[in-house]
């Protein structure tokens, strides 16, 4: 699983560097890789035990405004109108 989240960080990276300097391809490789990095780092978070047990009141609110920020974040690097 660590190995997933390196390979999605460092194909962020890339997928950056390819949009920095507008080669084809920048776009698919930062949003599959980003997709891959946060999947796998949402599963490692989920795993990992913790000694307190911590209840989230309103955890759709969190999902929400998460949704969100990604979505501005992703019109905002793509260029897309609208952002």
């Amino acid at each position: 699983m660590r190995t997933f989240r390196s390979i999605g960080i460092a194909g962020v990276i890339l997928g950056l560097l390819f949009k920095t300097l507008h080669w084809p391809g920048g776009n698919i490789i930062l949003q599959v890789c980003a997709l891959l990095a946060a999947v796998t780092m949402t599963i490692l978070l989920i795993q990992k035990p913790g000694p307190w047990d911590v209840r989230i009141q309103r955890p759709i609110w969190i999902f929400g405004s998460v949704a969100v920020v990604l979505s501005g974040v992703i019109f905002k690097t793509m260029y897309w109108p609208g952002a």
